[in-house]
């Protein structure tokens, strides 16, 4: 079973320093919220890596290992990562689109929930709305960053 919701944002700064921000690994230390590490796992943050992160989310610390799909400099960025919820085990991917406008640019953040087929629908909706408000905060923090930085 899959679920995808799509968020847009328009941000004052240039695709570079957005995707910057959004990429390289000491500036998401500076604004993730609840990051406590990342560490990639292979030489470069590119398509076909994987990075470890530790997050502190709702009290609880957890460790995910995220893998890069795609990397287009200063255009898409596309990760994803498999968790178990209860018993079930799902696969989460996130697809960050980048399209320079007159005064900065739009950020497209596209989430597809992939879980198994015996998912109940409220369960779907349930995985599907506390992940999209985490994104929702993710992308606020971005945007306040790279606000106040510049990029």
């Amino acid at each position: 079973m899959a679920n995808d919701f799509t968020l847009q944002y328009v941000i004052s700064v240039s695709p570079e320093q957005v995707f910057y921000a959004l990429t390289d690994i000491s500036e998401q230390q500076q604004w993730l919220p609840g990051l406590i590490e990342c560490v990639p796992l292979d030489n470069e943050n590119t398509a076909g890596i994987a990075i470890k992160y530790v997050r502190k989310l709702d009290g609880r610390e957890s460790a995910e290992v995220v893998h890069v799909k795609e990397s287009t400099p200063h255009h898409t960025y596309a990760i994803s990562l498999t968790n178990r919820v209860g018993s079930s085990q799902n696969t989460v991917s996130y697809r960050y689109t980048l399209d320079a406008t007159g005064d900065g640019c739009q950020l497209a953040v596209t989430c597809t929930v992939h879980t198994p087929p015996s998912t109940s629908p409220w369960a779907m909706g349930l995985l599907s709305t506390m992940l999209k408000g985490r994104l929702e905060t993710d992308c606020q923090a971005l945007m306040d960053y790279v606000g106040s930085t510049g990029g």
